[in-house]
């Protein structure tokens, strides 16, 4: 394969100059030429056989020509692949080799080639190093045939050059890029992430890496990493290392070395915990530099191979100290970001979720900031605030203090004290507040004014709390019957109420102490020793003595002794030390009047109860007797001495002593307690006594004072008038009984009479005179009323001797009343009365004994037109609710007395006799009403005015049960 046609191919890509050999050149110029050209030139015959060499090829390659002639082309450059396997031109790698390729292409074509770019790694000092050159390729025709003429032009250090440039400027790209990112974006860790991998690719590393120190010192964690495409990453696997792990690596960063490790291998011994772990991740060599913050190691930033160990360039080492410089910068400058920005929050968050009003002014009072508390203060939105917070500021006449101060904090650059005002709200609500303001001074001159609004309301109101408190508590210490007096840790006299004033003659306004003297004296129980200082309550207070109950008698100009109880100590704070003392004085001159006065009212009562017609003794609430009067002993039988040694429940009967403890109870409830008893004397005898007991203090205990009397002529005297009563109600039933059988014995005659008359009179058995018809009729009417009292007479001896049934039915009310009425009209017409009926209709069927009914209203109605005017009118009325029928019959009659009203409902008892005569009656029509409304579960009433009428009125329940009547 002679490669012609690859060598056009590649000639045509990459556009070299070609030129055909058209005619033979004079070998004599060439040979000139040949040998004066600067550049290497070969002459090679056709089986690639160097013919010759010019002078700058034995200089450049440093050997002579009569060395080079005869050997290959790549045996005199010393191309590697002339020193191995078949040798030059023989090898695989020779197909590829720019130099023989060009070489064939000229002698097969005859085509000139033209500065040809070629690379060839070539042997020296027993190394392979690649060189860079140009190539031009001539033919020329030689006596013994064509020769082709190679000029070679080394470019290695061009190249070299060039590619020194290159990466200088890749380095400044990526450094500029970095720092570009890192000034430009906020985000660290994505600049972090971005510079990795652009050191990484440039420094062509298998990764690139960050570790971060934590927990002061004691940890590390792998923050970021970049590896390339088919490498493995660590960085999960290498958080919270503990940093005492690696003490060779890190006492280096410490010391701000920077890690070059060209071998993991060949590190030294004391590194054989880092040998150990870079090897567990197949790191073959690596470079890390430290990363400092303040001076401070904060982790480091590194580059690793995988791949093959290799010596890391001083431009990988610049690089990373860069980019470590630049992110150690980030980082701090993140950290102090961070650090103002949680400062800020925090201040943000305090501001806004303050309970104080926080603002802000310029020096002409034009507010810049409220924080939302401005709605609490001035109940309205921060835009709004604004406006009102500004009018409160300068305008209000309120906040004139304010005002003065701000002014002054302005002018002076200094804060002034802070003070109080009342903020009024938009919505009627006014708000204390304690302005504190601060002035914000720069180059000497106040730019701004920053102020807070503390809600002191509630302080406010617990202040004027406290002041209403000690007035109060001064209120009532004035209105105290005990005189109080202080004294403060001086012993100085510091407070006196109304009381202690008046005890010592004092006027209400304060004197001074010296002047006390002159209004008082003060003296031992007696009234005569003087009190010596030593004695006196207060002193002994203030030195610490707890005064108890001390007696003395105060002396004061113009006016009586008093006798005072003292009583006082010393007064202390929380924490024991002393604050003064404090003593209350009781004025018990009457107290001590009192007590003579019940020693002489001890002895009246002594006097008294031995003195006492009955029998008399006290005893505790246990029943001990404590004392007894000469009386009682008499009546029981018993001397003094053995009734001092019994209990109550000794005197009485066992079946009345048991309520002795009730009694007991009875009395300590505050209860007099007047009861009777049967009492034991001594020989057995029973005497029934009334008791009188009440609670008294004897010897300064409480005790029962017990009063007896005997009932035995009061008994005697009750038992005659029981027996009495059992007569007259016997003799009442007799009477009853005697009624009932007489009114039935009176009634059969009677009805004959009756009958008989009604007969003659309708003169079915002979014709009668008018005369006869008048005393017919006479006979009839009076016999028909003599039969309505009989009727009455047993109704009422029914009831009383209850004998009385009820029937009780359902009937309808209206078909009643117009029976009542058709019965009762020919009574109302004779007196030309009207009848008016009001009939609730809502129950037309009620449940009641109809005939009783019936009698009632008969009755009530009947009185009413008894008692009525001619000409009057009578209105009967009913109602119905859920639970009874209510019935009313009023008339304008001629009323009833007040102290008549007793008298009604009483059997055969009228009002008067004068109107009995006027009216008659026997008196049983209303007792018989009540009668029947009580037998029925109801109540009858009546209201009445005299001149203008009565009603009557009565309730019968809807679902009626029988009722006994007494």
């Amino acid at each position: 394969m002679d490669g012609t046609e690859d060598i056009r191919s590649d000639l045509a890509l990459e556009g070299y100059c070609k030129a055909q050999a058209e005619s033979t050149v004079d070998s004599g110029i060439l040979n000139s030429i040949f040998d004066d050209l600067p550049l290497i030139m070969v002459l090679i015959d056709e089986d690639g056989i160097i013919k010759n060499i010019n002078r700058a090829a034995t200089v450049k390659l440093g050997k002579d020509r009569k060395d080079c002639v005869g050997l290959l082309g790549g045996e005199i450059f010393q191309c590697i692949n002339s020193f191995s396997g078949e040798g030059c031109g023989k090898n695989i790698e020779c197909l590829d080799c720019v130099v023989r390729r060009s070489i064939l292409h000229t002698f097969k074509t005859g085509e000139n080639i033209y500065k040809k770019e070629g690379e060839l790694d070539i042997v020296t000092n027993g190394l392979p190093v690649p060189i860079h050159f140009l190539i031009s390729t001539i033919l020329i025709q030689g006596e013994n045939g064509p020769n082709v003429s190679l000029v070679v032009d080394d470019i290695s250090e061009i190249k070299r050059t060039n590619e020194i440039i290159k990466r200088k400027l890749e380095i400044e790209k990526v450094v500029s890029h970095t720092s570009s990112m890192f000034i430009s974006s906020k985000d660290i860790d994505l600049n972090i992430d971005f510079a990795l991998e652009k050191i990484c690719n440039l420094c062509g590393s298998s990764r690139s890496y960050v570790f971060l120190i934590r927990d002061n010192g004691t940890q590390m964690d792998n923050t970021h990493e970049y590896c390339p495409e088919g490498v493995e990453a660590h960085k999960e696997n290498l958080q919270g290392l503990p940093v005492d792990m690696f003490p060779w690596w890190m006492n280096k960063l410490h010391n701000g070395e920077s890690i070059h490790i060209k071998d993991v291998s060949a590190l030294p011994e004391e590194a054989s915990a880092e040998k150990e772990i870079l090897e567990m991740q197949e790191i073959r060599s690596l470079l890390v530099l430290p990363l400092n913050r303040d001076n401070e190691l904060i982790g480091f930033i590194g580059l690793d191979n995988v791949q093959n160990t290799r010596e890391w360039e001083e431009e990988d080492i610049s690089i990373l100290r860069i980019v470590s410089h630049i992110i150690g910068t980030s980082l701090e400058r993140k950290q102090a970001e961070d650090t103002m920005r949680d400062s800020e929050e925090k201040l943000r968050n305090i501001v806004e979720n303050s309970t104080n009003l926080f603002y802000s002014h310029t020096p002409d009072h034009e507010l810049t900031y409220l924080n939302p508390q401005c709605r609490e203060f001035l109940q309205c939105e921060p835009e709004e605030a604004m406006v009102r917070w500004s009018k409160i500021a300068t305008d209000d006449p309120v906040n004139k203090e304010g005002l003065a101060l701000t002014e002054k904090a302005i002018k002076t650059g200094k804060k002034q004290p802070s003070y109080q005002m009342e903020v009024a709200g938009k919505k009627g609500r006014n708000i204390w507040a304690e302005v504190n303001e601060t002035p914000i001074v720069k180059d000497g001159k106040t730019v701004a004014i920053v102020g807070s609004l503390t809600n002191i309301t509630s302080r406010k109101k617990v202040e004027e709390e406290l002041e209403e408190r000690l007035m109060f508590q001064e209120a009532v210490l004035d209105c105290i019957a005990n005189g109080i007096v202080a004294c403060d840790q001086e012993g100085t006299l510091t407070y006196f109420n109304r009381a202690i004033c008046a005890l010592h003659g004092f006027p209400i306004e304060p004197i001074p102490a010296e002047e006390w003297a002159n209004h008082y004296s003060l003296h031992e129980p007696d009234g005569k020793t003087p009190l010596t200082l030593e004695r006196n309550p207060l002193i002994r207070a203030w030195k610490g003595e707890d005064v108890s109950n001390q007696e003395m008698v105060i002396a004061m100009k113009g006016l009586a002794p008093h006798t005072l109880i003292a009583t006082g100590r010393k007064l202390t704070d929380i924490k024991g030390n002393p604050l003064g003392a404090v003593v209350s004085m009781n004025d018990i001159t009457e107290r001590k009047q009192i007590e003579t006065a019940l020693q002489r009212s001890e002895q009246k009562f002594r006097t008294f109860f031995n003195n006492s017609n009955d029998p008399t003794l006290i005893y505790d609430f246990d029943g001990i007797i404590l004392e007894v009067n000469e009386v009682a002993c008499e009546f029981t039988g018993y001397s003094r001495d053995e009734m001092l040694s019994m209990s109550v429940m000794d005197l009485d009967s066992p079946e009345k002593a048991a309520r002795i403890t009730d009694n007991i109870k009875h009395l300590q409830e505050g209860k007099r307690a007047i009861f009777e008893s049967i009492a034991l004397c001594k020989d057995g005898t029973p005497i029934p006594i009334e008791l009188s007991n009440s609670v008294i203090e004897y010897n300064g205990k409480t005790a029962v004072l017990s009063t007896s009397r005997n009932l035995t002529e009061r008994k005697q005297a009750e038992d005659a008038m029981i027996n009495a009563k059992i007569a007259a109600e016997d003799a009442n039933r007799a009477k009853s009984e005697f009624i009932a059988n007489m009114s039935h014995e009176l009634r059969t005659p009677l009805n004959s009479v009756i009958g008989f008359s009604d007969v003659l009179y309708t003169e079915k058995s002979g014709t009668l005179n008018e005369t006869q018809k008048r005393y017919i009729n006479n006979v009839s009417t009076n016999g028909k009323r003599l039969l309505i009292l009989i009727n009455a007479l047993l109704d009422f001896s029914k009831v009383e001797s209850e004998k009385m049934e009820l029937k009780i039915e359902e009937f309808i009310l209206t078909r009643l009343i117009e029976e009542i009425e058709t019965s009762i009209i020919p009574l109302s017409s004779k007196k030309d009365i009207e009848l008016k009926f009001n009939i609730d209709i809502r129950m037309p069927i009620i449940k009641a004994d109809r005939t009783k009914l019936k009698q009632i209203l008969y009755n009530l109605i009947g009185n009413a037109i008894k008692f009525t005017e001619r000409g009057g009118f009578v209105t009967i009325e009913s109602r119905t609710s859920e639970d009874n029928i209510s019935f009313f019959v009023k008339d304008n009659g001629i009323g009833i007395l007040s102290e008549d009203m007793k008298k009604l409902f009483r059997p055969f008892v009228q009002i008067d006799s004068s109107r009995t005569r006027e009216y008659g009656g026997i008196g049983l029509g209303l007792t018989i009403v009540k009668k029947f409304v009580e037998m029925q579960g109801g109540e009858v009433w009546v209201e009445t005015e005299v001149g203008k009428g009565s009603e009557f009125g009565f309730t019968l329940p809807n679902y009626p049960e029988i009722i006994a009547c007494d």
